[in-house]
């Protein structure tokens, strides 16, 4: 089992849903979906000469995944690039991934989170970004699983904060955000509000953690 990413050059930005269609396509082999482009090679020139292809790494080396990271040889064509990275190394070739892409102005596709990134997109608000995964809807822009549960214990953190520094609210002290919060409606906001965000966060970062196995 590898973890996947692709990059490619399309002639119209996709949602999540379409850029999915589009990546079993190019599994299959079909390359109609996407256009040639120099930046394809560019990108392939360069994560090459830091990683080589895995048939141009000698037998005695296949075990060393800091030099070739990849399970298989990387799927090209004039206007993508699918490349398979062993599970140790998932995590450095995702942001190697995405680094590059930005970089040659191409899409990447992450088929694990099922979410399509483009070269200029903007980081969306924590609101929004709840808000897309309470929708769970695939033509939008959902967070990777990891995403989710960073925010989760972002959120599990106040709430252990809020739940401990109940006396010092009432007193008027703590912090003022927290503090506002208690004195508008007691434990119920200050505490609970927090615990349910934090739930519900860890709830879909574990749910999009185990589809993509």
């Amino acid at each position: 089992m590898s973890c996947d990413y692709a990059v490619w050059h399309t002639q119209a930005r996709m949602s999540n849903a379409q850029a999915g269609r589009l990546y079993h396509a190019l599994c299959a082999g079909d390359t109609s979906g996407v256009f040639p482009s120099p930046a394809i090679a560019a990108f392939y020139e360069e994560i090459t000469a830091l990683h080589p292809e895995i048939d141009d790494v000698p037998q005695d080396q296949l075990d060393h995944h800091e030099l070739c990271p990849w399970s298989v040889a990387i799927d090209r064509s004039d206007g993508h690039l699918i490349m398979c990275s062993v599970w140790p190394r998932a995590d450095y070739v995702g942001g190697l991934v995405r680094k590059l892409a930005r970089k040659h102005g191409l899409a990447m596709y992450d088929p694990q989170a099922e979410q399509i990134l483009y070269p200029n997109d903007a980081t969306p608000s924590l609101l929004k970004r709840l808000w897309w995964n309470l929708r769970e809807d695939p033509a939008e822009s959902r967070d990777p699983w990891y995403v989710d549960i960073a925010i989760g214990i972002l959120f599990l953190a106040v709430t252990w904060f809020s739940y401990f520094g109940r006396a010092d609210f009432a007193r008027g002290e703590g912090h003022v955000l927290l503090r506002w919060m208690y004195e508008l409606e007691g434990s119920w906001l200050s505490v609970a509000l927090p615990a349910v965000i934090s739930l519900w966060c860890l709830f879909f970062g574990m749910r999009k953690f185990a589809r993509r196995r």
